[in-house]
């Protein structure tokens, strides 16, 4: 086994991120061994840790095992409430990045995305263009631009900085889609599943420990 590997692999799971090809190659690799993938859930076991992987089958991240642990349920639900905060912006992107993609599906994580091509959908439609300037007033888009290329830029830098998308070339027009999506999209199809979510309910902070 590698021990470079090994390392960097559970240092980045224990971090918090989301691995997948696009944004971590070589963990990604290291993790799509099956016996490598064991060795770093029998580590991650002894801290009450342990791997998922993502509905797709496209990225792996650290969640806790056991919820009863001492401050674990706590960490859960300050992670969780951050993660919902930040749920409606993101919709409403991924609602717009659909409408943008040439077969209208949406953005799955390995995907290529083009920021020139995506405002040229955008300015040919009004529709589109009110979309992204309602997008842009919200916290996590924040932009102060007057137009389109503005205000699609500072989301898709924002969408880099948050760990959705990583930048292909120098100019920011080119990028491809990462697992956190697919981390997104498991989060909301769990959340689809809760009526009148309580984020003070312990069972269903429990549900949530699956994703955490």
């Amino acid at each position: 086994m590698d021990t470079h590997a090994f390392a960097q692999t559970t240092q980045l799971l224990l971090s918090g991120r989301v691995i997948c090809e696009a944004s971590a190659p070589m963990p990604y690799s290291f993790l799509q061994m099956e016996s490598n993938l064991e060795v770093v859930r029998d580590y991650l076991t002894r801290i009450d840790r342990t791997v998922r992987i993502t509905g797709d089958g496209k990225a792996y991240f650290c969640a806790y095992l056991d919820l009863s642990e001492t401050g674990a349920k706590t960490a859960v639900k300050g992670l969780f409430r951050e993660f919902m905060r930040d749920l409606e912006p993101l919709v409403k992107w991924l609602q717009l990045a659909r409408e943008c993609h040439p077969s209208g599906r949406p953005l799955e994580a390995g995907e290529l995305l083009n920021g020139s091509e995506m405002l040229g959908y955008i300015e040919r439609s009004p529709v589109l263009t009110e979309m992204l300037t309602e997008l842009t007033k919200n916290k996590l888009f924040k932009s102060q631009a007057q137009d389109g290329k503005g205000r699609i830029r500072q989301v898709l830098e924002k969408l880099v900085e948050e760990g959705y998308l990583i930048k292909l070339d120098t100019t920011g027009s080119r990028f491809k889609a990462t697992g956190r999506f697919s981390y997104l999209y498991d989060v909301l199809d769990t959340v689809r599943t809760l009526e009148n979510l309580d984020l003070e309910s312990d069972d269903q902070i429990s549900d949530q420990g699956e994703l955490i």
